[in-house]
């Protein structure tokens, strides 16, 4: 059942003034001084709150932030501590730019972020020292065109594979911080 709360609030408030008031007899009668009457609404207010009811602006406004949570920006202990765990798969020169962007984003945006799944440099040197001839290493990292060419040239005779072995990690850590970037899109 909804109630309207402002009316709720007004008819338990004179229900209990009007309560006190009998109760005090004699010639007093309804008067009570606005002392009283906060204390009577403080007292039914804690009442209805105890008993699972609410109706103040403060338990409004605490459900529309918890509503809202989500729309919250990032905390920033958040982003430095997802940046310390995952630095090795950016670039260094980036980190500090990458800090930038990921502070402006909301928290469910955030949590996007973090549920990418980011290359290892290390393991994409692997994959290039063992399959980079095939081209394999650069069709990980989104590069078709490169890893068909590196295909059908045999990596180059082999000199393009064992520049790449250079190049992979630096290539991985460039294609990590590019998926992020496209995820928040700002690529």
């Amino acid at each position: 059942m909804k109630l309207n709360k402002g009316i709720f609030k007004s008819t338990v408030s004179f229900i209990l003034a009007f309560s006190l008031g009998i109760g005090m007899g004699g010639s007093k009668g309804f008067a009570i001084s606005d002392e009283e009457k906060a204390d009577v609404i403080r007292q039914t207010e804690q009442y209805l709150k105890d008993n699972g009811l609410r109706f103040s602006k403060e338990d409004s406004i605490a459900k529309n932030n918890a509503k809202n949570n989500e729309d919250d920006l990032v905390d920033p202990d958040e982003v430095d501590k997802f940046l310390e765990e995952n630095q090795k798969y950016f670039p260094d020169k980036e980190i500090f730019s990458l800090r930038k962007e990921l502070l402006k984003l909301t928290r469910k945006e955030f949590l996007r972020v973090k549920s990418l799944n980011f290359k290892s440099p290390l393991g994409m040197f692997f994959v290039s020292f063992f399959l980079g001839g095939l081209g394999v290493d650069r069709f990980l990292l989104g590069d078709i065109e490169l890893g068909l060419l590196k295909l059908f040239t045999a990596g180059g005779c082999g000199i393009w594979n064992i520049i790449d072995w250079f190049l992979v990690k630096g290539n991985t850590r460039k294609y990590n911080l590019k998926i992020v970037l496209e995820d928040i899109g700002k690529h």
